[in-house]
């Protein structure tokens, strides 16, 4: 009889663990990729929020973001899985720090990332510095918005590149979306 009794004892322990198991991935999802975080961030540039994204019920349907801004999520961090197929894209070499249209250059840091660097100047009050890299499969993708007096140089931005180091998405609030 105490055999019978442990052994349902068991049972509910287990299927107690497994639905705690389940609700856990749901409130905290697998994201499948690593996600990494900024060590470094140019001066006046600030990370206001954090989130996972999980959008539609694809494959590869989940981002981390970290939002510059408190008014939308335009200006941010995104990372997502990369696929084989993805690239940073080209450039035409014709950065330019004061443009108001986008200009572009592939750059390869101190630590040796390969990242692409773009500017442009949005509204003709946001100068937005744009940085795609990818690091360890995860891809990364990257608007910094400032204000138009305050410079970001490349030397910044080279810091801020090879400052990214790993972290846990654990407790970061998710916001799921169905398309």
């Amino acid at each position: 009889m105490r055999r019978i009794l442990y052994m349902l004892l068991g049972l509910v322990a287990l299927i107690l663990l497994v639905l705690a198991f389940f609700v856990f991935r749901y409130l905290e999802p697998d994201v499948g990729f690593r996600y990494y975080e900024p060590a470094y961030l140019p001066p006046g540039v600030s990370i206001k929020e954090k989130r996972i994204s999980v959008i539609g019920d694809g494959a590869n349907n989940t981002a981390v973001e970290q939002n510059f801004r408190t008014e939308n999520w335009v200006y941010e961090i995104q990372e997502y899985r990369a696929e084989y197929t993805d690239t940073i894209g080209g450039a035409d070499q014709n950065y330019d720090p004061k443009s108001t249209q986008p200009t572009c250059n592939t750059r390869v840091s101190p630590e040796k990332m390969l990242y692409r660097l773009c500017h442009w100047i949005d509204y003709g009050r946001i100068d937005v510095h744009e940085v795609k890299f990818i690091k360890n499969g995860t891809f990364v993708n990257v608007q910094i918005p400032t204000i138009l007096q305050q410079q970001v140089t490349i030397q910044e931005i080279d810091k801020f590149v090879d400052s990214f180091q790993q972290k846990s998405t654990i407790g970061l609030p998710v916001l799921r979306a169905k398309f």
